[in-house]
């Protein structure tokens, strides 16, 4: 264990949301199983898939901003307890639902409490961690995230098939309660806007905006990974399919898929700190992006256990690099004060594009095959990642003429 890495433990708030966090991302790894073969059970698995994924995407679209604002304005440690606890709740309840209507209303609201989540615990690191550890801290909460969604999946499609999909949904709720019960002993409240006069949400928007446009850099990263999202937001409706029926497996080697996802997604955020030596954060980015693009073209492509399990591996070691990267990129170059407007404006933004390829790939599905569906989004994905690195290159020269 590195020097930097044994100081990072030691710091009591770290340690705890790290706990935390782990705890809460097992249960939804589990519930992630849970949720997506439920729905695949439907006559229609691509519009099951789409449905259940539109829920999970509008309520970021409705409360985004504000979730930012409120991150920015009060206590990151009560929003992420009180997150934690009510999506426990939420979560037990699914358990007990014996209703459509019920089972898509409480993910709605878990959704909801989701967004609220994100944006609070995503800027939180600032402030119980030192900017010079920020990297190392970002590596080291993503990896123990990922070890604890690896573990989730498999485990998700065992209790699956062993005791029926509602069990997942029980331990899932647990799991956010105990996550919530660790988080309370977190010292620092995580405030940045006490000082400053309130204003409305409305003004706090404009704000967020604002300051992106005065950093081109950093505007033109989040337009980029929004207009991704149109390539890659409804991609995991038809590679999800892909796995499930074009290769017939069972709960059991479902799960067993997103696990070895996961353990890409584990390799490469350990991998981020070392190639960050090598590349830049925007080069992880913007070729990271090209390079998903294309591994999603070799994956589509065959029909082989072995080999598709490879590639769903390596498409979660380039997931991490770019995700990671970004999460690194957003907390480096935005003003603590301002961290959560942006972070809520770039998920806001998105969420409107990952929505229209998650309805354009759910209409497609009746007319093209699950295998054509991938190509032909991984190919759009490539494009942009090409276009990417061109204008991050002129924008680059800029920045040094201007120097």
């Amino acid at each position: 264990m590195s020097k930097s890495l044994r100081s990072l433990l030691k710091q009591r708030d770290f340690t705890l949301l790290l706990a935390g966090q782990f705890v809460s991302k097992l249960g939804s790894g589990i519930n992630g199983i849970g949720l997506t073969l439920y729905v695949m059970k439907f006559e229609n698995p691509i519009l099951g898939l789409g449905t259940l994924m539109l829920l999970l995407h509008i309520p970021w679209l409705m409360f985004g901003p504000l979730a930012g604002t409120l991150a920015d304005r009060y206590s990151k440690k009560s929003i992420i307890i009180m997150c934690d606890i009510l999506r426990g709740i939420f979560g037990i309840l699914l358990f007990y639902s014996n209703s459509l209507v019920g089972f898509y209303a409480i993910v709605l609201l878990i959704t909801t409490l989701d967004v609220l989540f994100s944006p609070a615990v995503g800027s939180f690191l600032p402030f119980i961690v030192a900017k010079d550890e920020l990297e190392e801290a970002n590596s080291v909460y993503s990896a123990s995230g990922e070890v604890a969604r690896l573990i989730g999946p498999a485990l998700g499609g065992t209790l699956v098939a062993l005791l029926g999909t509602s069990s997942v949904f029980l331990i899932n709720g647990i799991s956010y309660i105990l996550s919530g019960i660790s988080e309370t002993f977190i010292c620092d409240k995580g405030i940045s806007a006490s000082q400053r006069e309130k204003q409305s949400t409305l003004d706090d928007i404009t704000e967020g905006i604002q300051y992106t446009k005065h950093h081109k850099r950093m505007g033109f990263i989040i337009i980029f990974f929004a207009f991704d999202s149109v390539a890659l937001g409804g991609v995991p409706i038809a590679y999800l399919n892909f796995i499930r029926h074009d290769l017939m497996t069972s709960e059991a080697l479902y799960g067993l898929f997103m696990t070895i996802n996961g353990i890409g997604y584990l390799v490469g955020s350990l991998l981020v700190p070392r190639l960050q030596t090598t590349w830049t954060k925007l080069e992880l980015m913007i070729k990271g992006t090209g390079v998903y693009g294309f591994f999603l073209v070799l994956f589509a492509l065959f029909k082989f256990m072995p080999y598709n399990m490879l590639l769903f591996f390596l498409l979660g070691v380039v997931a991490s690099l770019v995700n990671v990267s970004y999460s690194i990129f957003l907390q480096q170059e935005v003003a603590k004060d301002m961290i959560g407007r942006v972070y809520s404006l770039d998920m806001a933004l998105s969420t409107i594009t990952g929505m229209l390829s998650i309805i354009l790939i759910t209409l497609l599905g009746d007319r093209l095959s699950n295998t054509t569906l991938i190509l032909l989004f991984a190919g759009i994905t490539i494009l942009i990642s090409l276009y990417g690195q061109t204008k991050i290159e002129a924008l680059e020269q800029e920045t040094e003429d201007n120097s």
